[in-house]
């Protein structure tokens, strides 16, 4: 199964390291249309594949989601490469970003 990875933010070449494309493509959601459509979040694939930042908000929701798909616990800090935000508030890190 290829991947339609534009960059390191989607699909990791580090081992033990798992973008979200990494998470999607054993799903059979390489394009993460699946996902953005169950949580009601369209354009925030291209934003993560951008490197843009996304909200807290909106990372917790896709750990959740995946969590769901996997039945375990997936954290967003889990997810390499993406850029949360807690808007109104400093990049946060993702150490910092779980909850």
């Amino acid at each position: 199964m290829a991947y339609t990875s534009i960059n390191e933010n989607w699909q990791s070449n580090e081992p033990g390291a798992m973008c979200l494309g990494d998470y999607l493509a054993p799903l059979g959601d390489e394009r993460g249309s699946r996902m953005s459509h169950a949580l009601g979040l369209h354009g925030i694939v291209k934003n993560i594949q951008h490197g843009n930042p996304i909200a807290k908000s909106h990372a917790n929701k896709i750990a959740q989601w995946l969590s769901v798909q996997y039945e375990r616990e997936i954290r967003p800090s889990d997810i390499k490469g993406l850029n949360i935000v807690n808007p109104g508030r400093e990049v946060a890190s993702q150490d910092s970003a779980d909850g």
